[in-house]
């Protein structure tokens, strides 16, 4: 049953359901969890017993054996005493879980297991040095760590893993927005807490699975971040995705070519660009995929790399912005390979042929495992010359901007049709595995010169992933810009980003916060969950600031910082003057006022 209906339901429940988690603000329950609870479970316990008390004032002890003098046990996680009730987690995946209540019990219930990293894991960047060389001597190669910022995955302040399992924690969240509690932006001024003198114990047995398996929000850097950021994502029910595409670098083709002794020692590895074979594009230099060593060295890492950290597929993918610069390499073999009917000179053939290739070979070794490449820049479109692709090989989709979708105008004429690319790779993956790469690059685009335009996008949110689930897209990863230090925030506001810059939190929550959403059902209604947002986030100013979402979502293209339309800025400013008005001296203005002071900068 979808989540929205889950919740629909539960709600009825609590009119008439005996006895009580808590009866006029006093605590008839308590919180049970195993006696060595997993870290999802801590928090779970805690974010209960955290929202119960801001609901009803009412704290609810947190124990491991049950009292008997207290009428109700909430039993968070697995553990001996929900066993005895057959309540465990099994086959509760990618985040999912289980309410389930009986006559004097209620249990949240998903799959917590700890992160535990593999043995060739850096605590820190000091230490990456002798990972290294461990690496270096298990496997013979002279290649860069695959799986090279593990330290960067352990949060500092709270040692939370980001591939920590959530399930428990999922549910916990299930069970509090049914009573009313949101969170649509980090820290207090984000969230929304009904208040309640009694919480009844429901009556309730339901299973609820998200629509998209994976579900990653880039964070950026997960070590420094801010608490209540890792906490927002929790809450929305994000997840990192790490046993879907694996643990390892990404665009991880740069892995065989980054080390100095590979560029001395093999240059007919690398691209000739204008004549010089390209060691240091980026860095770490750009393939020639024509070369047979190269080929055989890449081979060998992937093997190294599945034999070594028993990933569940390994990145093959070229390096970044390889197919943006509109070069080739100039040897013979390349050039023979290209089709210049093509777009863009056949790069999609001459990289999907190389991917091909590397999973015919992965598969002769390794045939319950994948490779992945990437549908990206010019190379997105799927092959010609290849169909299908090998079943070893899954795609990640990175075409087109989402933003875009309802301002086609925007686009390069060759990517408009975002259904229709999708819909040509579906049939050219045999695996059936597809996973799509996103991006969220407000509030701060600095090439396209984006700040303080208010860029919102709900409905090509929430269309973008029905179309993506019906051809079969498991999950997501999203790029999220989460600060612009050209804007300063208001005090008491929200800090959200890491090395003293802040986040921007006025507009671009909600982007994120639909998305996350519609992740676990896609087929809710945008205008509900708007509606939702409207009126509990902004109060009496919520058909102002609904009316301002929807003509930012219509018109944002037209409000360029360097040379707005008058009238387009005159009816947004407009918008918002009459919801500060409407909503007064409240916490509703102070979150108008994050929209307000991020959009004055506009010039008028």
């Amino acid at each position: 049953m979808k989540l929205i209906f889950f919740l629909t339901l539960l709600l009825p429940t609590f009119a008439s359901a005996e006895p009580f988690l808590v009866e006029n603000r006093e605590a008839r329950a308590e919180i049970i969890v195993s006696e060595t609870p997993t870290r999802t479970q801590r928090i779970a316990a805690w974010e209960l017993q955290t929202y119960i008390k801001k609901i009803s004032d009412a704290e609810l002890r947190i124990g491991s054996e049950p009292s008997v003098d207290v009428p109700v046990q909430i039993y968070v996680g697995e553990s001996v005493h929900a066993a005895k009730l057959g309540v465990n987690a099994d086959q509760l995946e990618d985040g999912a879980y289980r309410i389930v209540s009986g006559q004097d019990w209620l249990a949240f219930i998903g799959d917590d297991t700890d992160c535990e990293p593999h043995e060739l894991h850096a605590r820190d960047i000091a230490d990456r040095a002798r990972v290294r060389a461990q690496w270096d001597r298990l496997t013979g190669g002279r290649w860069a760590l695959p799986i090279d910022k593990t330290d960067r995955r352990r949060h500092a302040e709270t040692g939370w893993w980001q591939d920590d399992r959530r399930g428990s924690l999922n549910a916990v969240y299930g069970f509090l927005r049914g009573l009313g509690v949101r969170w649509f932006m980090p820290g207090e001024l984000g969230e929304i807490v009904p208040k309640r003198n009694s919480i009844p114990l429901p009556q309730v047995d339901e299973t609820v699975r998200p629509d998209f398996a994976m579900r990653h929000h880039d964070c950026n850097r997960w070590d420094l971040i801010s608490r209540e950021e890792i906490l927002w994502h929790f809450r929305l029910g994000l997840n990192w995705g790490g046993e879907h595409l694996g643990r390892g670098r990404r665009h991880a083709m740069q892995a065989v070519l980054a080390r100095e002794g590979m560029k001395r020692e093999h240059p007919d590895y690398y691209a000739i660009w204008d004549g010089k074979r390209q060691t240091d594009y980026i860095g770490d230099g750009t393939p020639c995929l024509s070369s047979e060593g190269f080929f055989d060295e890449h081979v060998r890492y992937v093997r190294a790399v599945l034999d070594t950290f028993n990933e569940p597929m390994v990145d093959i993918g070229f390096p970044d912005n390889m197919g943006k610069t509109g070069k080739r390499c100039e040897c013979e073999r390349c050039v023979a390979q290209y089709n210049l009917k093509r777009p863009f000179g056949g790069l999609s053939d001459y990289v999907w042929g190389y991917s091909n290739r590397v999973a015919q070979e992965i598969a002769k070794t390794h045939p319950d495992k994948l490779v992945f490449a990437y549908a990206y820049q010019n190379a997105y479109l799927p092959p010609e010359n290849i169909d299908p692709l090998h079943p070893n090989l899954a795609v990640v989709m990175a075409t087109v901007w989402r933003h875009r979708r309802l301002h086609p105008e925007l686009n390069n004429p060759a990517k408009r049709d975002v259904d229709a690319i999708g819909r040509a790779w579906g049939p050219k993956v045999s695996s059936g595995v597809i996973y799509n790469w996103e991006y969220y690059l407000y509030p701060s685009l600095k090439k396209d010169g984006w700040h303080a335009v208010p860029v919102y996008f709900p409905h090509a949110i929430a269309a973008d992933l029905r179309s993506l689930k019906s051809i079969g897209v498991r999950g997501e990863y999203v790029e999220v810009t989460r600060n612009d230090p050209k804007v300063s925030l208001p005090e008491n506001s929200t800090p959200w980003g890491t090395r003293g810059e802040l986040y921007v939190p006025g507009f671009s929550h909600l982007n994120v916060y639909l998305t996350a959403r519609l992740y676990w059902d896609v087929d809710q209604d945008v205008d509900t969950l708007l509606t939702d947002y409207s009126e509990t986030f902004y109060g009496p100013a919520a058909k102002e600031m609904k009316s301002f979402i929807e003509f930012c979502e219509k018109n944002w293209p037209k409000l360029s910082p360097s040379n707005p339309d008058t009238d387009t800025l005159r009816q947004m400013r407009q918008l918002l003057t009459r919801a500060r008005v409407r909503a007064g001296d409240t916490v509703y203005d102070r979150r108008i006022k994050l929209v307000s002071r991020y959009t004055k900068t506009l010039t008028p």
